[in-house]
């Protein structure tokens, strides 16, 4: 087992302090926040953008586009330049003025004079079919293919086919009894639209097959959320790069991309680049399926995309070079044939809000439809293996899994690369994918396991990456299914032509697992590992892969006991076992609440709800040397699932390659006792007058179900209760408790008086504290009027705030709260105090701001004052 590199987590951890700091001024920031609230509030608060946005491939879209009216650069066809486009538009802020001043010209029409592609006598032609008007020339270098055939009416058959093919697009891909997407915005409003409110298509040329080009923003609702209208780029190349009959079917292909890019900015122009290429890329197929005599068929042209693609499946899922998104089109047609095409639209609405980090609009498409990027991930790699040659396999689950897993046209796709490298043939074997050579995020490699000549019996495969051992990890594991590793199995049989899918679970903290395959050699011919990297973000980490003969060692005679404070002492025999054979033990737990140690789960989990942290089901708790026959489990009273604590155990033998032996197992599951009583400390911070924090320290983990709770004693006898909240700590338990103190702060000055009652994991009960018990408190007399408002700042979770002026009850106040522009916002009265709900007049929360008050108290004069409101 390796460390997980500090990297990921130094990443996610600024996302977190990044939540935690962004608070309003003066606030008090200085307890600690639960890492997974954090990241969940974080990637739940909307627009997220990222410290940097890709400075890499703004220089790139900038250089581009420069290029793009390059008439000498035409030897070849070029790709879809909406990204590039797009890219600049987003953050055309940050480039500098001579930057900007440069690209300007590429972002006027083609048929204005000052456009960069702007050229003779410009586009004076049109062309109107009903939704679109169609701008072209017939002379000079952006001259369209003359031919005038069909039919022959004046027009170039060259501007018809593309005026159909976008009415075409138009209808299929918005008609409510077709596909339903959004119809995208007109530019009706635009002084210079192209003559009226249709979409306009303009013909001219350069080193780019077509493009998309956003111009007005309709709506922004932030800095990756943005709605725009749209014009066409097509170029008039397409029989010269691919002869007449392809490039006609070519560009109609094209049209049903483009116009797809134009739905997209309906939705939000600024969603994930790559999955707009991916999903224009399959949108062609769907525009242009074959289904009619003669009809071009959108899947001819995935040919060399998913060429490319399918040679390097280790690529991460979201690679934008210009190349792999087009072929990353292979996972939307996985979407929409297991889930319908209605996914990719559920795709869109996820990302109208923004795009956030870790992928995390995917969780709204496959929530409601009881699953998860990860597990869909996983699924999408075994049918990119079930391709080629593969596709004949007939195919079934785990039980964890679907019986099927077959694209419609699997026999068109290529099949999936495998490296020579892993590739083998003899056993035991062991490999390892170092983080240069390890597959980047949400990408896969590929294993072929093959029986050596005349081998039948079982082999055992093991994985074993990188441990989640930061809680930050096991948090967004937990909550999101991110991280981690995927490892499916094919077993296949060539003769019966039939594949079984499997899958080894690793354990969730060390990310380790294996299995037996019975019979490997016949009926098995095959076994064909898929390890996928889970993270969706980050490429370093390590993955290690062994096989070979099960190890015939075996460990035996395991006792537990409990040493009365909370720990379980294990001890073992190793004796039988030969020193060259053995590399260590693994030490498994498993919380018997849920159910006994089960013989497979010493070497893989068998259920993808274990949860990670101190509270897992059964995860490794320690690799001991092979001359170690004793362990102390000294985190067993660590996140119990329930009110009881019970334990399982097992010790597990493994060779030089990893690869696990028998298993000795703990007679009876054990509860740990612990008769150690719990102490803690208490912190006291005055906030405001009439306003403590209160933070509680605990020795030991405390159950959240039975939280702390504090007894006060004021100055003036007076007592109250306050039950405390957990800070951080697991989903079971925290060390750390805080709430505030609220009381008039006119109260006399003299000593408040602390007491608590803790309880711990073992049933301990104790009414102390050992430091924090006592809080002198003073009070101050004020000259003027003494109006004290508590609390201020006012946060959002605040539902009143107080104005005391210290008056008998009897004593009439009137208070008065205005904007610093000085209208009036509400008007109280009370008799010594008044209240205020934090509304206007209407009854309305206010904003956040600052707000002037004047209090007047019967007898007492007035006084102003200043008040903060934060959310």
């Amino acid at each position: 087992m390796n460390q997980r590199p500090i990297q990921h987590i130094g990443a996610v951890v600024g996302l977190v302090l990044l939540a935690v700091c962004a608070q309003a001024p003066g606030s008090y920031a200085t307890e600690e926040v639960s890492i997974n609230e954090a990241v969940v509030r974080l990637l739940s608060s909307g627009d997220i953008p990222c410290a940097a946005a890709d400075e890499a491939f703004l220089t790139e879209a900038v250089e581009r586009i420069l290029r793009s009216n390059d008439l000498s650069e035409m030897d070849q066809p070029g790709g879809c330049y909406t990204p590039y486009f797009d890219a600049v538009r987003q953050h055309w802020s940050r480039l500098s003025p001579a930057q900007q001043r440069r690209l300007a010209p590429f972002f006027a029409r083609p048929d204005d004079a000052s456009s960069a592609y702007y050229g003779g006598n410009g586009l004076p032609e049109i062309y109107d079919t009903r939704h679109f008007r169609c701008h072209y020339t017939t002379e000079g270098p952006y001259a369209v293919p003359a031919e005038d055939l069909s039919p022959t009416n004046g027009i170039p058959d060259y501007v018809e086919i593309v005026g159909e093919a976008y009415e075409k697009a138009l209808y299929v891909e918005t008609h409510p009894d077709q596909m339903g997407f959004r119809v995208p915005p007109d530019d009706r409003w635009l002084g210079n639209n192209g003559g009226d409110e249709r979409w306009d298509i303009y013909f001219f040329t350069g080193p780019w097959g077509a493009f998309c080009a956003g111009e007005y923003m309709v709506e922004t609702q932030g800095s990756s959320s943005a709605i725009y209208s749209s014009y066409f780029a097509a170029n008039t190349r397409y029989y010269e790069w691919y002869g007449k009959f392809r490039g006609q079917k070519s560009l109609q292909t094209t049209c049903a991309h483009e116009f797809f890019h134009a739905i997209q900015s309906a939705y939000n122009t600024h969603m994930y680049r790559w999955v707009k290429e991916m999903a224009s890329t399959w949108i062609e197929s769907q525009v242009y399926d074959g289904s009619e005599l003669g009809e071009t068929d959108g899947f001819d042209f995935y040919e060399g995309k998913l060429i490319n693609w399918f040679r390097h499946p280790d690529k991460a899922l979201d690679t934008f070079n210009g190349i792999h998104e087009y072929g990353t089109g292979v996972f939307l047609l996985f979407l929409s044939e297991k889930f319908g095409s209605g996914v990719t639209k559920d795709i869109f609405k996820a990302m109208v809000p923004g795009t956030f980090r870790y992928l995390f609009n995917f969780r709204d498409v496959f929530s409601p439809r009881s699953t998860t990027l990860v597990n869909v991930f996983k699924e999408f790699t075994v049918w990119n293996a079930l391709t080629d040659e593969r596709a004949g396999l007939r195919t079934r689950g785990d039980g964890r899994m679907p019986d099927d897993f077959h694209y419609r046209r699997a026999g068109e796709i290529p099949p999936i690369s495998v490296t020579e490298a892993d590739v083998h043939r003899s056993y035991p074997v062991e490999a390892a994918y170092t983080s240069q050579g390890s597959p980047e995020h949400m990408s896969t490699k590929y294993v072929r396991l093959l029986p050596e000549p005349g081998y039948v019996g079982d082999l055992v495969v093991r994985v074993d990456g990188d441990d989640l051992a930061s809680s930050l990890d096991l948090s967004l594991l937990a909550s999101f299914g991110l991280n981690g590793w995927g490892a499916q199995v094919l077993q296949i049989d060539w003769d019966d032509s039939t594949v079984v899918v499997d899958e080894i679970l690793p354990f969730f903290g060390s990310q380790e697992g294996q299995m037996t395959i019975r019979g490997f050699g016949d009926p098995i011919d095959e076994v064909m590992l898929v390890l996928s990297n889970l993270d969706t973000e980050f490429d370093t980490g390590t993955l290690r892969y062994a096989a070979g003969p099960p190890p015939e060692m075996a460990a035996s005679d395991l006792l537990v006991a409990s040493d009365g404070n909370g720990l379980i002492s294990l001890s073992w025999n190793s004796e039988g076992i030969r020193a060259q054979e053995i590399r260590g033990f693994r030490v498994i737990r498993k919380n018997a609440v849920v159910s006994a140690l089960q013989p497979e789960e010493v070497v893989r989990s068998l259920s993808e709800e274990n949860r990670g942290g101190s509270h897992l089901v059964v995860d490794v708790l320690a690799v001991l040397p092979p001359d170690q026959t004793a362990f102390v489990d000294s985190t067993a009273m660590m996140g119990p699932l329930t009110n009881e604590t019970w334990y399982d155990y097992a010790v597990v033998p493994f060779d030089a390659s990893g690869l696990s032996g028998t298993a000795a197992f703990a007679p009876s599951v054990i509860a740990p006792e612990d008769t150690i009583a719990p102490v803690a400390d208490l912190v006291v911070r005055k906030l405001a007058p009439g306003n403590l924090h209160l933070r509680l320290e605990a020795d030991e983990y405390l159950p959240n179900r039975a939280a702390p709770v504090l007894s006060v004693v004021f100055p003036d006898e007076d007592s109250v209760t306050v039950e405390l909240e957990p800070v951080g700590g697991t989903l079971f338990a925290s060390k750390y408790w805080r709430n505030e103190l609220a009381f008039s702060p006119h109260m006399k000055s003299g000593v408040i008086q602390f007491s608590v009652r803790i309880e711990d994991k073992g049933g301990n009960v104790v009414e102390a504290l050992r430091s924090g018990g006592i809080y002198p408190y003073v009070h101050i007399e004020e000259t003027l009027l003494p109006v004290v408002v508590y609390p201020n700042p006012i946060g959002r979770d605040d539902a009143r705030a107080i104005f005391d002026v210290g008056a008998s009850p009897d004593q009439e106040t009137a208070v008065r709260i205005y904007t610093i522009s000085g209208e009036l916002v509400r008007a109280l009265d009370g008799s010594g105090k008044a209240e205020w709900d934090i509304k206007n007049a209407a009854g309305r929360r206010v904003q956040s701001g600052i707000y002037f008050f004047r209090v007047k108290a019967e007898g007492a004069g007035e006084q102003l004052g200043k008040i903060a409101v934060i959310d």
